[in-house]
């Protein structure tokens, strides 16, 4: 089947980029954090940390500005404790990024609704003068992320609101098949890192979300990984029952976590061959040295532009990604090119002072 990809001009995604770095490292800024109260569901408080690149006196660096946000949600028993990291890291990247701890405990719904609070809060705050967030947020750019159960919240989140514009899991599960219903409403990209099967993860629950998910997409497995390898820091209970940490995995996790949210919720287009299987990058290279495998993709084409002599364009696709292409004078109507659908160069293009091409993946 046909799935609708991103419609690409000479290469161009929305939002300012910068040179890509590994998404699992820190990013050039300082990070900060405040705990503070979010009027949950139920009439009940969320307490939350929020972690956001920090300036002279506890202040949002400006420097960072406008910031994307992340509303990320824990697992089943846990707290938004095991992640203090991931906000800490995510910070230093620029973004500001909420992680409650859950009043629902196995109230999947309710807690998909209390991330959704956490963007109302994040919102009024944006518009707030006397917040130290006024004016420092990208309403257009809120993302959610999720470990095991907090996996499961973010995507029935992500399909009852359409703020949210990019969702990248960690290891999520499944309960009585609400996520698989659900994400047959998400639009936005998707994309799913899972640990090897066990039973702390209902022995691959991740990949059957996957397979569920609609349009833009991507599924990995991290080799040797256990279901607590998302944490970080790791709790008791879930070193105890699913295995210890083990922060080679856990940088794993950072990055394909990261990485997504450049592309997509940043729109970093420098990030692709951290996001998806280009022959010249990361993907590739943790395939080839067996850190991560069971790759998976429905994604964008690249479209480089040459400047010199006749009309023409490069098509980088990830590996074994199969694409229709097409051209446009005008945005509106589409002509099928014969050549479309191979990596590589596409020439014999008609001369007109702007060219539209996209792509459709098929699937």
């Amino acid at each position: 089947m046909l799935r609708p990809l991103l419609i690409l001009f000479l290469m161009c995604l929305a939002g300012h980029t910068r040179a890509a770095t590994d998404p699992a490292l820190n990013g050039p800024f300082a990070w900060a954090s405040t705990t503070v109260s979010v009027p949950g569901t139920q009439a009940a408080a969320l307490t939350t940390d929020v972690y956001f690149p920090g300036g002279p006196g506890g202040a949002l660096d400006p420097a960072a500005k406008p910031c994307p946000v992340i509303v990320l949600g824990h697992g089943f028993a846990q707290s938004r404790a095991r992640h203090v990291n991931q906000g800490r890291h995510l910070a230093t990247r620029g973004y500001i990024v909420l992680i409650p701890s859950f009043n629902g405990f196995s109230n999947h719904a309710r807690n998909g609704e209390d991330m959704r609070r956490c963007i109302d809060w994040a919102l009024a705050e944006h518009a707030n003068p006397t917040s130290r967030f006024y004016g420092a947020l990208r309403s257009d750019a809120i993302g959610v992320s999720g470990h095991s159960a907090g996996g499961l919240s973010a995507i029935l989140a992500a399909a009852a609101d359409a703020r949210i514009r990019a969702v990248s899991l960690m290891d999520p599960v499944d309960n009585g098949g609400a996520g698989v219903a659900a994400l047959a409403s998400v639009a936005v990209p998707v994309a799913i890192t899972w640990s090897e099967r066990s039973s702390c993860n209902a022995f691959g629950s991740a990949e059957t979300l996957y397979a569920a998910a609609r349009g833009t997409r991507r599924g990995l497995r991290i080799v040797g990984a256990n279901h607590t390898d998302p944490q970080d820091p790791p709790g008791v209970l879930g070193s105890v029952t699913c295995g210890g940490a083990y922060a080679p995995r856990q940088a794993l996790y950072r990055r394909y976590m990261a990485g997504w949210f450049e592309y997509f919720l940043r729109g970093d287009e420098s990030y692709a061959p951290w996001v998806f299987r280009f022959a010249d990058g990361q993907v590739a290279e943790d395939i080839a040295t067996i850190k991560i495998t069971a790759y998976h993709a429905v994604a964008p084409v690249r479209f480089a532009s040459v400047a010199d002599g006749e009309p023409a364009f490069l098509a980088q696709a990830p590996t074994g990604q199969i694409f229709s292409t097409e051209i446009s004078t005008n945005a509106t109507d589409w002509i099928p090119l014969a050549a479309g659908g191979k990596a590589g160069w596409i020439t014999n293009l008609p001369a007109a002072p702007v060219l539209w091409l996209r792509a459709r993946s098929v699937d």
